[in-house]
């Protein structure tokens, strides 16, 4: 009863005319413009790691002579692992290697005696930034 009675006295009080004015815009033209900036920075690492599980012996040159077994023997010198890769290395061993003497005493004589063992050979790390900048500028004109 109370609500009913509150909706006529809502309903019987009076309302004001509200009138309205179109607006209409005061200009004949006008113009935007916007500039966007964004920068992008990339940190790049490479290595590279090469390894060598054998080995490289020789033996030459000139006027020479060679006693013992030509090639050494080998042996195990090692392992390594990497992300659960297991190597194993070999290697010459050294007490085995043959013997080069001078052939003919004062005569040109020319000896190359080289030995490369296993393990790691090169490695090689590139390291670079790049940072990259992309601006953009967005101009709009327009009239009425």
């Amino acid at each position: 009863m109370k609500a009913f009675a509150l909706l006529i006295a809502f309903l019987s009080v009076g309302t004001a005319k509200i009138l309205a004015v179109p607006v209409v815009p005061n200009f004949q033209s006008g113009s935007t413009s916007s500039t966007t900036t964004s920068t992008q920075k990339t940190v790049e690492l490479i290595e590279t790691w090469e390894y060598q599980t054998g080995f490289e012996y020789s033996l030459g040159g000139t006027n020479l002579s060679v006693t013992g077994k030509l090639t050494p023997d080998i042996v195990t010198v090692g392992t390594h692992s990497v992300n659960g890769v297991t190597t194993t290395h070999y290697g010459a061993n050294l007490n085995t290697l043959p013997t080069a003497t001078m052939h003919t005493q004062g005569a040109s004589t020319n000896l190359l005696n080289s030995y490369h063992g296993p393990g790691l050979k090169n490695f090689t790390r590139i390291s670079r930034d790049i940072t990259t900048e992309s601006i953009t500028e967005t101009m709009s004109t327009f009239t009425q």
